[in-house]
Formats: structure tokens, sequence, C-alpha cells
């Protein structure tokens, strides 16, 4: 079984992220295997973009009603997680998202929408 984990923070520096990822993924794999399942755990994590290219944005900003196009939501996905995120989404058998460390109280609606480009995307 593949499994896409969309922000699977086992590779940043601090150790908390790197901690809840990788136990996490354990668990899982622990899990399916005493279910008799091998599970292969593809990593999509969220690239931390801090800035959306010019034309991304005005996209973004000119979309009737608020609302995302499928063509839009891939490009947004692409700019934030990369291509190669998406491409293991269409190999996924199952999509795990990891929110540790994703949203809080000071985040605005674009930062939270970045970060959940991918999970809506899929």
């Amino acid at each position: 079984m593949l499994i896409l984990l969309i922000n699977d923070t086992d590779g940043r520096e601090n150790i908390g992220c790197r901690l809840t990822s990788h136990e996490l993924k354990q668990n899982i794999t622990d899990k399916l295997r005493d279910e008799g399942v091998h599970a292969h755990i593809m990593p999509a994590p969220w690239l931390f973009k801090k800035t959306l290219n010019i034309r991304l944005a005005l996209r973004l900003a000119a979309s009737p009603k608020g609302r995302l196009s499928h063509g839009l939501l891939e490009a947004l996905v692409r700019c934030e997680y990369g291509s190669a995120a998406l491409e293991s989404l269409a190999l996924a058998d199952c999509v795990v998202f990891q929110p540790e460390g994703t949203v809080n109280d000071n985040d605005d609606a674009v930062r939270i929408l970045r970060i959940l480009s991918l999970p809506l995307y899929a």
C-alpha cells in the first residue's frame, strides 16, 4: 500500500517536528503490518514558501466569489508542495494529512490556504 503523508515534518530542524512525523509513520506501518499489509509512506512536506509568485497571487485574488478552480488549486499545490507531491498523490492508495504545527490563531487565511492546498486538492 502506498500512503502519501501530507505535511511530513520528519525532515525539519525541530526535533519535535521530526519525532511527530517519525512516530506517526512508525505507528501506521506497524499497525498495517499487524494486519498483513505492507505499507510504503511517501513524504509530502510543506515547503514553507514565503511568497506566492505574482501570477498565482493575482489568480487567487481574482477567483470569483472566493472559489478555487481545480487548475488554480493545482498551481497552488505545485507552489507550496512541489510537482513531486502531485505525482505521488496520483500513485497513492491512501492519503494522510499530518496537521502538526500548521495552523494557529496568528495565521491569516492565505497561509492557512497555502498549507491546506494539497489536502484540499486530494
